[in-house]
Parts: C-alpha cells; structure tokens; sequence
C-alpha cells in the first residue's frame, strides 16, 4: 500500500480477468490506490468476519463511499464540470425512467473511463454475492441496486445537455436504458430483456449512420 492509502480494499467476483475490467476498479487505479482481487468464492465470507488488519479497515469498493474525496491522483478530468442543478435534473431523469430498477442513482468519483457503474447498496452483501446464492438456490435478502454515473464523461454530459433543452428525447432515453444495462453486463449480470436492448440499440445506430 502507498502511504496515502489509509484502508485496504478489495473486490470480489467470478475470475481475475472481470475483475480487472470493472468500472469499479478505474478511481483507485487513477489515483494509485492497491485493491485486492479475490476470485474465489470463500472471500465473500471471510471479508465479512476480517474488517480489519494492523489498524486498517478492510472494505469492499463494490458498495458506495466517499473515502476517495481527500486522495488527489491522475483521475482529474479536463473540461467544465457539470453544475450542481444541471447534475440533478439529469439524476432525475435516470431515476424517473429506471425507478422499477434501482434503488437509487448517484454522482461518483470513483469512475474514470467509464460512465456508469452498478453496485449493490448492502453493506453485507454484493452483486457477486447474491449471484452466487442464487445460482445454489439459497434465500437471500431483497438486494437494492445503486447506479453510479460519472459526472466528468462525456457522454453523461451530453445527456444532461439534451435533458436541460428537451432534445432526442427517444435518443437520450434509449442511451439511458442501454448504460444501465452495460452496467449490468460489467457486473456479470447480463442483459436483462436482450429483445427491448437490441431494439434500442439498432435504433441508435440508425441514428448515427
């Protein structure tokens, strides 16, 4: 660990390889920050009883925080950020049209490269988690669903722009549906309705060609 790096973190999933490719991942690698990739099932038992070691909290960054806020790094974006009530309007717009889907929608800056992010808002348990309980047809707890957007993306700009002056209504729709489900298949989850995300998906591309 760095000497800035004041918590140990992991994450937890099906194989390395996902795992290096989560969105969840892009804050702390910009900023130099170590995470622990655990692959195999037994860690998400065994992070739930160890919560810390030599003084350090041992914390999962597949659920929300804001402990990145003081920890300065290469994850400064160029460009205007969004305004605070350009920001909201845009959050509730995502919140209004996935409210059957998550549980809530929030700005992070824990994201880098990407726009969007899901993660679960149990501090207990993960998607990763639940996945695995499911597929053992064990009970598990209603599991509600976070979805982070990255304020300083591009594409999340140009949402809120479209939102703020009532343009593409259907274009910026459609993008809104098909980010949430990328978040999905980055988190191992799979497209949810595969015919309503190729529909949108073809209309989108017609649109650019």
């Amino acid at each position: 660990m760095p000497k800035k790096q004041k918590n140990i973190y992991f994450i937890t999933g099906d194989n390395k390889e996902m795992l290096q490719n989560n969105p969840q991942l892009e804050g702390f690698t910009a900023r130099g920050i170590e995470v622990l990739l655990l692959s195999d099932p037994i860690d998400e038992f065994w992070t739930q009883v160890f919560t810390a070691y030599k003084g350090h909290p041992i914390l999962s960054i597949a659920h929300p925080g804001d402990d990145l806020d003081d920890i300065k790094g290469a994850d400064t974006k160029d460009g205007k950020p969004l305004d605070a009530a350009t920001q909201d309007l845009l959050i509730g717009k995502i919140k209004g049209l996935l409210h059957d889907e998550v549980a809530d929608v929030q700005a992070t800056n824990r994201l880098h490269k990407s726009p969007v992010a899901l993660i679960s808002t149990s501090p207990q348990i993960s998607l990763h988690l639940e996945r695995m309980m499911k597929l053992h047809k064990q009970p598990m707890p209603h599991n509600d669903r976070l979805l982070q957007i990255n304020p300083q993306h591009p594409l999340i700009k140009h949402l809120a722009n479209n939102i703020t002056h009532n343009k593409n209504v259907e274009q910026t729709e459609d993008t809104i549906f098909l980010l949430y489900e990328q978040a999905r298949i980055c988190e191992g989850e799979g497209v949810k309705d595969p015919a309503r995300f190729t529909e949108r998906l073809n209309r989108l591309l017609e649109n650019q060609l």
